[in-house]
């Protein structure tokens, strides 16, 4: 059957697909090639493998995101609703385990919504159950069985401590280091699970026994309570049957009352109806006077508008006249203007005409002058070619007397350089001659250097080796620094974890009643006026939390709040939310306690009272007072005993470490396995934080100390290198000693050959002075010769420059004078232009006048139009005013008439006022009765309702209720004397916390649970700390056994691959085997290698793949997929590579993914993979390469 077989494998990048259904299957012992295109393909298939197997990574899958592996669709094809893969492994061997069967099949489906599904023999499982599975096999997630693109190298290049997760798949231990990890995970948690139930567990403890004293308590305050309830009601209920007696009695007389009260109040309302109604009539009347005064008013104001109108219209006409005057003067004047903007254009523009005139003269002069400067500059032009014309020649008579002269002059310098060279063959002679003498005194020198630098090589390398020892003490010292450093940052590291696991168990409020916390953790629609638990309220010293925590007991749990409405509020809430019972502190309510025996706190056992021992807000005195003002603090038991028997016994004593002797003589005590009650916690808190601190800083130094260290160490080795150089130096000095010597010799022997060639070379010159002599003669007679005929060519040249000078003058004149006149007719131009634009204005301001003169025209006839109108207006003005003056005098009059009708109906209404002021007395008396008799049922209904209220709140029960409850009276003194009594025995309890007797049932369930948790825990704790020493040792073992055996195959493996040469494999530190880094070690035949980097990157990859063949050799995998890993070898190295692979057939599967021809003929089966389709790959199966080909 397949050892590995694959069904429509499918893979796709975004929207291109890459595979599209491909089914692969491998027998065993065959050699399997895939080739084809870049781009094909080929590497999908490597990565659907390891998809299936479980890489979470889309960076080693080649893809952004996850979702990209499900088929998106494209033009031709429909998108995919997900992707899956299968891929199934024999295990007919049992590698995976006899569970599973002779076939594992792994599946993996990802949806779009996210959701990932992983089966075993179609079974779903978890990511974790493939993982675990494929641990050990080499297909795990840091295996060796998929080989990946450019990933062969990597070994080689990787850093010692990176290579060892491979090797710890290769030697088996993965699934062991698995299992110790898992063994710590739960160990820690274990370790932190059991602080917290130890903290639990001491709270609890702390709080059972005073829970159980207040429990005590408790039920004698319940019982008393309920003989008080049932006697107060009783009390209650023959007063309320008092009542309702007096209240019938009280009805009858009442009703009376009321019938003479409403018969009194109907003859009232008769009399006011009929004063409503004469009321009524008056109004009428007041309403016409009042509209005839309005009306007018209306027309008083209309006449004096239309007055005002009519000296507003006068006024107008006045203002009209004023206007038409002014119109005709500014007519007279902008006539005027007219007048004399015409005058100034005319003058203007006779300017104008004359300065056009000059203008054009001094256009003209400046062009006859333009004229004159041409011909001058031609003059001047003819005359500078002949000045040039003269200097050429003078030129050419320099350069021929120039010529003759360096010939003569060469010749004489030809003779005293021969004749130098004479004196200097003469003078190399005899320095030769010095240096032959030289030479010898060198070699004896140089012999003497040998022998001092020999010397100087030995004294460096004794410094050498004091630097060495001197680095290696230094370095000790900062290998112990460091440890020392490592020491402090764990315990950094420990307090900071414990003070975590504080915050955490403060912030779940741990050890706290399920009500408080209800209460506490209150959120929306929660009463207000909480402060806080007593606990949370105080604060105190270190030492004093044990006997404070002692003396508080279950009141550290007691619930602060603003008043008793709070309270009440808080309690309603609790039993709504049915959380349980809490006892709750009302400022308000709570009252300071005195202790008065005050001679007890001069004893010197006597610590101080326990309220003097904490701190807290000074709105808070009462409650602390009340819950540790009698309480005294003393050292030890034996204090305590001799205090109490002292004082009577009269009050509470706690010592430091947590004893209690009541008051009335009760001991309460023993043994405490408390490691944080809630105040201690508080304590170790602000401990560990001023610890922490302490510990940074104290790291902090240790890391600057460190540093001051890993400097000196540094410089030291430093000092070592400069020695090392110094040594290197001094060896390279005492060669060269013996070199220079050696050339010394050699240089005696070459100066003896130069002496006799110089003199030879002495003769040859002294024959060649006597030739360059004659030469020199001829040569001075040519340079007299052409010495004549340049004193001709000067005076022609200074002729024509003289000329050209006296042309270049009249130039300049002449231009002058044009600059001149050019300038002239430049401003002529200017005022032109001035005029021009004042001509333009002046006819702007013409024209403007003119507009000005038509505007006046039509203004004046507009105010003659208004004038007429103006009087229109006043004649219809006064014929209003007569007309309202008219209706004011008509108005008056009516208004006279109304007014006599108002005063009658006046007098009437007083009359009927008076009548009714006496019924109304009469219904007032009647009413003061009824309300004194309703004031006094209401009187005896409030006692009854007082009493039924009390009922309620003090006892929640209703009136039915309490009637059965209640039991007949016969002696009321006597039975209000029994509630007395019963009331005082209820106080002298003192603070009785009710919710105790549940809370101590919880606290002792919850304690006995708690005790068999930490039982439970620490057997776990101790089991897991086994299991990790058995892990770690078995780890060891195997890691050391196996990784001998890869080292051996290794080196076995290296030198049949390279043809010889040395390699291996150690741990960079040997004393820790499950975290030393691995290092390689390579020397190929005939080279040195100090770095792995020397290598190239074709011995990189066949180091990597010796590596590999001695993994397979040791632990061999199912099958394993070589992506393109011979792509940086060489023909010589791809034939050994596919040579050693085929011993490997019996027990791994190959797939082979390449480009290399030798490899594909080793391959028992092709697979080619092609594109025939934009984007999608497809396989061509070939088998029996090698018969084809043949």
């Amino acid at each position: 059957m397949p050892i590995f077989e694959c069904r429509a494998l499918e893979k796709r990048y975004g929207a291109a697909m890459a595979l599209d259904h491909i089914d692969l299957a491998l027998e065993p012992g065959r050699i399997v090639g895939l080739l084809g295109p870049n781009g094909s393909g080929k590497s999908n298939i490597g990565d659907a493998i390891r998809w299936v197997l479980g890489e979470q990574s889309t960076k080693l899958l080649r893809g952004n995101r996850m979702e990209d592996v499900i088929f998106s669709g494209t033009k031709r094809r429909k998108p995919s609703g997900f992707a899956a893969v299968t891929i199934q492994l024999d295990n007919q061997s049992g590698l995976f385990g006899e569970s599973y069967g002779e076939t594992i099949a792994i599946t993996r489906k990802l949806y779009r919504s996210g959701e990932s599904v992983y089966q075993i023999n179609g079974k779903a499982v978890r990511l974790k159950d493939v993982q675990e599975l494929l641990m050990d096999t080499g297909m795990g997630r840091d295996g060796y069985a998929i080989i990946g693109q450019g990933r062969i190298a990597e070994i080689v290049s990787a850093r010692s401590t990176d290579r060892r997760e491979l090797f710890e798949e290769a030697t088996g231990v993965s699934k062991f280091r698995y299992k110790r990890e898992e063994a710590e995970r739960n160990l820690q948690a274990a370790q932190e699970n059991l602080v917290r139930l130890q903290d639990i567990a001491a709270t609890l403890e702390g709080r059972v026994e005073p829970l159980r004293q207040q429990a005590e308590v408790a039920k004698q305050f319940l019982k008393l309570s309920e003989q008080q309830k049932k006697l107060e009601l009783s009390l209650w209920m023959q007063q309320l049957t008092g009542l309702d007696q007096e209240k019938a009695a009280l009805r009858d007389t009442l009703l009376q009352a009321r019938g003479n009260e409403q018969n009194a109040a109907l003859d009232l309302k008769q009399a006011d109806a009929l004063l409503q109604e004469q009321y009524r009539e008056m109004q009428q009347t007041t309403v016409r006077i009042q509209n005839l005064r309005e009306s007018v008013q209306q027309a008083e104001e209309t006449a004096a508008q239309t007055q005002a109108d009519l000296a507003v219209c006068a006024n107008e006409q006045q203002h009209n006249e004023q206007r038409l005057i002014q119109v005709a003067q500014q007519q007279k004047d902008a006539a005027a203007a007219e007048q004399t903007a015409t005058e100034q254009l005319q003058t203007q523009q006779a300017a104008i005409q004359t300065l056009q005139e000059q203008k054009a003269t001094a256009v003209k002069a400046c062009q006859e002058q333009e004229q004159f400067q041409k011909e001058l500059a031609k003059q001047l032009a003819a005359a500078a070619a002949a000045v040039k014309e003269a200097e050429t020649k003078l030129r050419t008579s320099y350069g021929n007397q120039n010529h003759s002269f360096a010939r003569a002059e060469s010749l004489a310098a030809q003779i005293e350089t021969i004749q130098a060279q004479t004196v200097s063959q003469t003078a190399q002679a005899a320095a030769l001659q010095q240096q032959l003498q030289a030479a010898a005194e060198t070699e004896q020198q140089t012999i003497d250097a040998v022998s001092a630098a020999v010397e100087a090589e030995t004294a460096v390398r004794v410094a050498l080796e004091a630097a060495q020892q001197q680095h290696k003490t230094l370095a000790a010292h900062l290998e112990q620094q460091q440890i020392q450093n490592a020491q402090r940052q764990m315990q950094l590291q420990t307090a900071q974890q414990r003070l975590q696991l504080l915050q955490e168990m403060e912030h779940n409020m741990e050890g706290y009643a399920g009500s408080v916390k209800a209460v506490l953790q209150a959120e929306h629609g929660k009463p207000h006026g909480v402060y806080g638990t007593v606990s949370q309220l105080l604060t105190t010293e270190s030492r004093y939390s044990l006997a404070i925590e002692t003396a508080l007991g279950g009141a550290m749990q007691n619930i602060v709040v603003a008043d008793e409405t709070a309270a009440k509020d808080w309690i309603r809430y609790l039993k709504t939310k049915r959380a349980g019972r809490a006892t709750f502190l009302p400022l308000t309510a709570i009252k300071e306690q005195t202790f008065r025996e005050s001679a007890v706190l001069q004893e010197t056992a006597v610590i101080g009272l326990a309220c003097d021992l904490v701190q807290y807000d000074a709105k808070f005195q009462n409650i602390v007072s009340s819950l540790l003002g009698r309480i005294v603090i003393a050292e030890n038991l034996d204090d305590a005993t001799r205090l109490a028997q002292r004082y009577g016994y009269r009050f509470r004593i706690v010592t430091l470490d947590g004893q209690v002797i009541n008051a009335g003589g009760s001991f309460t005590g023993g043994s405490s396995q408390k490691k944080g009650g809630i105040l201690t916690r508080k304590n170790e808190q602000l401990a560990l934080q001023q610890t922490i601190q302490q510990l940074q800083e104290q790291v902090q130094a240790d890391a600057e100390q460190f540093r001051q260290q890993k400097a000196a160490v540094q410089k030291q080795l430093e000092q070592v290198q400069t020695l090392q150089n110094q040594l290197h130096h001094e060896h390279a000095e005492q060669l060269l000693a013996a070199a220079r010597a050696e050339t010394a010799k050699k240089q005696s022997q070459q100066l003896q050959q130069q002496l006799s060639e110089r003199q030879q070379q002495r003769k040859q010159l002294s024959e060649q002075v006597a030739a360059l002599q004659q030469q020199h003669a001829t040569a001075k007679a040519e340079w007299e010769r052409v010495q004549a005929d340049l004193t001709a060519l000067q005076a022609q040249q200074q002729e024509a420059k003289q000329q050209q000078e006296a042309l270049s003058a009249e130039q300049a004149a002449v231009r002058e004078q044009l600059t001149t006149r050019q300038i002239a007719a430049a401003k002529l131009e200017q005022a032109y232009l001035s005029q021009q634009q004042q001509i333009a204005e002046q006819q702007e301001r013409l024209q403007q006048c003119r507009q000005q003169k038509q505007q006046l025209t039509e203004a004046e006839a507009a105010c003659r139009e208004q004038a007429v109108q103006l009087q229109q207006q006043e004649q219809e003005l006064q014929t209003k005013l007569t007309t309202c003056r008219e209706q004011m005098t008509q108005h008056r009059k009516t208004i006279e008439q109304l007014q006599r009708i108002h005063t009658e109906q006046e007098q009437r209404i007083r009359q009927q006022q008076e009548g009714i002021r006496e019924l109304s007395a009469a219904r007032e008396r009647a009413a003061a009765e009824v309300a004194q008799l309703e004031t006094k049922q209401h009187t005896l209904e409030q006692q009854r309702d007082r009493i039924v209220q009390q009922m309620r709140e003090q006892y929640d029960v209703t009136l039915s209720e309490a009637n059965q409850l209640a039991e007949p009276i016969s002696n009321e003194l006597l039975a209000k004397q029994q509630l007395e009594t019963l009331r005082r025995q209820i106080r002298a309890l003192g603070h009785v916390n009710v919710s105790a007797i549940e809370e101590y049932q919880e606290v002792s369930r919850q304690w006995e649970f708690l005790s068999a948790q930490l039982q439970d825990a620490t057997q776990a704790k101790q089991e897991l700390e086994m299991l990790i020493v058995q892990l770690t040792a078995e780890m060891q073992r195997i890691f050391t056994e196996r990784f001998a055996g890869i080292n051996q195959a290794f080196q076995e493996i290296f030198r049949e691959l390279f043809d010889g040469g040395e390699a291996s494999l150690s741990l960079s530190d040997p004393d820790d085997v499950l975290h030393s880094g691995i290092e390689i070690q390579v020397a190929p035949p005939g080279k040195v290698i100090k770095n792995l980097i020397a290598l190239s990157g074709g011995e990189q990859s066949f180091v990597a793949i010796a590596i590999y063949f001695a993994i397979l050799r040791q632990r061999p995998t199912p099958f394993c997929i070589m992506d393109e890993i011979d792509a940086a070898l060489d023909e010589g190295n791809v034939r050994r590579y596919v040579q050693y692979l085929q011993r490997f057939r019996d027990t791994t599967q190959f797939i082979l993914i390449t480009h290399r021809r030798m490899a594909m003929e080793a391959a028992d089966a092709l697979y080619g993979v092609t594109m025939q389709e934009d984007g999608i790959s497809r396989l061509l199966h070939m088998e029996q390469v090698q018969e084809a080909e043949a």
